[in-house]
């Protein structure tokens, strides 16, 4: 996790909220080695509110009618059936919360990794499937699933090539495909149902094996659950990256280069193939009242959500040692392309560079900074420059601790910088109008009028993007061949020109007022890590 000032100014615009760097598993050169793994186990649901039953739900109903001066609503027999169940239709005591949840649900999980090679090429391939139940009970009544559940599908590749002695390339891949199901009613009106409907509103199914309900409550949750249709979600995303990489010793002993193109594309669909029901009150024998409408069931798609991103970097970097000297420079340009769904494309670019000194691993200095750019802002105010600097000593590597065979790291380190987050919305620094906005009159009848264009959002053309000013200051500790680490951190960061939009719009304007660069926060404290690596006896098989 890159955090202070120094670690991410780099990142330019796209430092203030930190990052967290994953590095994935690649191949290393040996026998060709397959792992299997399978997980199987049993999810619990969080304490869930229970409701009451129906008898206690109409005895404290009346009493609060009472308290306010009402007169009750159920009678003494009423409340009599609901307590014994005499008449499980006409006096239902349904516990909804039992008849639509599980207890606990069921995954699994299967993973296969492949790794290998020698010095020339070395490879990695990992398979993972997943399935995740929900925990709603459906009773399988249909040929097709109304149940909640979750499957994932991930492959992913790295193979990485040495062309030559000083050339090496590399290619990554990754996907996932994910398939989620839900009831047609989806989950989330499955459960505002459960909390909304008390236990005795309506039978669950009428003698006659039709829905329960009535005018005030429409939707049966068991219904909802096993006769509502189904709908899916179906989300892929693609990953793709190649670098090659260009030692140039031959050149200027230390000196590389490094170029990088990267792809991604995500895609979410919604598949609807839900449908409405009737439910009906039981009036007694073969009499029904029926209650809202019967639906074919629908088949419609929608794209949820779709981007695209194309990334090119080209990296120049120096390493070199010069006895106690150690110097490491690097260079580094990219731009960052970035497409969602209809939107225009919005480019980014970056021009960032780092010097790193130590003289003997005990005094540290290092100097990064970062000018980059968005074209979502106005021409003229797109780039910015993120400095940082920080400086650092390693107590433990002076002579006079030589002595110390117990303490591996004594380092003091601090760091300032100020580094961006491109936050500015999609090009709120124009001006946007829309059609249909607004109705216009024209001759003597009222009732006769034509759409017109009328203004969205005010724009902001002076929108930049929000800063921070970062302190760190830190002391790392290492004892007893880094068995036990320890890492005391204090940080002190101000948040400035973050976007938010006035407290008070005026109805004169006629439209709200745009975020602007008013917003300030500050955040400072300690954090304290402290970790222990040891062993304790031997294990022999």
């Amino acid at each position: 996790m890159l955090k202070d000032a120094l670690a991410t100014a780099m990142l330019g615009m796209r430092g203030s909220n930190g990052a967290l760097l994953v590095t994935t598993k690649k191949g290393t050169p040996g026998q060709r080695r397959i792992s299997f793994t399978a997980q199987t186990g049993v999810q619990q649901t969080g304490k869930m509110r229970q409701p009451l039953n129906a008898y206690d739900y109409a005895r404290l109903y009346n009493e609060a009618l009472e308290n306010d001066g009402k007169a009750p609503v159920y009678t003494q027999a009423a409340l009599d059936a609901y307590k014994n169940g005499s008449d499980p239709v006409a006096y239902p005591d349904v516990n909804w919360m039992d008849q639509a949840i599980k207890d606990r649900s069921q995954f699994s999980r299967f993973n296969l990794n492949v790794d290998g090679g020698n010095n020339i090429a070395r490879y990695f391939v990992s398979l993972d499937y997943m399935n995740q139940d929900g925990f709603l009970k459906t009773t399988g009544e249909n040929s097709y699933n109304t149940g909640s559940n979750l499957k994932r599908y991930i492959f992913r590749s790295n193979v990485e090539v040495n062309l030559s002695k000083y050339l090496t390339t590399s290619l990554n891949l990754f996907g996932h495909i994910i398939q989620e199901n839900q009831p047609g009613a989806t989950t989330a009106n499955v459960l505002t149902a459960i909390g909304n409907t008390p236990s005795n509103a309506y039978a669950m199914l009428n003698p006659n094996g039709s829905l329960g309900g009535n005018q005030v409550y429409l939707n049966n949750i068991f219904g909802q659950l096993n006769r509502s249709g189904y709908r899916q979600g179906y989300s892929r995303q693609a990953f793709a990256d190649f670098s090659i990489k260009r030692r140039l010793d031959d050149v200027v002993p230390g000196l590389w280069a490094k170029a990088l193109i990267s792809f991604s594309s995500m895609f979410d669909q919604d598949i609807n193939r839900s449908k409405t029901f009737k439910v009906y009150n039981w009036q007694g024998g073969t009499n029904y009242q029926e209650f809202g409408t019967s639906a074919d069931q629908v088949n419609t798609t929608s794209i949820a959500s779709q981007n695209r991103q194309f990334y090119t970097e080209g990296t120049i970097g120096y390493e070199k040692q010069f006895g106690a000297h150690h110097l490491d420079v690097l260079l580094l340009g990219s731009k960052d392309n970035l497409m969602n769904s209809n939107d225009l494309p919005r480019n980014s670019y970056q021009f960032t560079s780092r010097i790193a000194y130590n003289y003997d691993g005990r005094y540290l200095l290092e100097l990064s900074g970062g000018y980059s750019g968005s074209e979502i802002y106005a021409p003229g105010s797109r780039f910015g420059f993120f400095p940082a600097a920080g400086i650092g000593w390693n107590i433990a590597r002076e002579p006079f601790m030589a002595g110390l065979t117990w303490l591996g790291e004594l380092k003091l380190r601090t760091s300032y910088g100020r580094t961006g987050n491109a936050n500015g919305g999609y090009f709120a620094y124009k001006q946007y109008y829309a059609n249909g906005l607004a109705g216009y009159t024209f001759g003597t009848t009222p009732s006769t009028s034509t759409d017109g264009v009328a203004q969205t959002t005010m724009a902001n053309p002076g929108i930049t993007w929000e800063k921070a000013d970062k302190f760190n200051a830190a002391i790392d500790i290492a004892l007893f061949n880094d068995r036990f680490t320890l890492t005391a951190e204090y940080y002190n960061n101000r948040y400035f020109d973050l976007l938010q939009q006035r407290g008070r719009n005026s109805a004169i304007m006629g439209e709200s007022f745009p975020s602007e660069n008013i917003g300030i926060r500050r955040y400072k404290g300690v954090e304290l890590t402290a970790t222990y690596n040891g062993q304790a006896g031997a294990c022999t098989t």
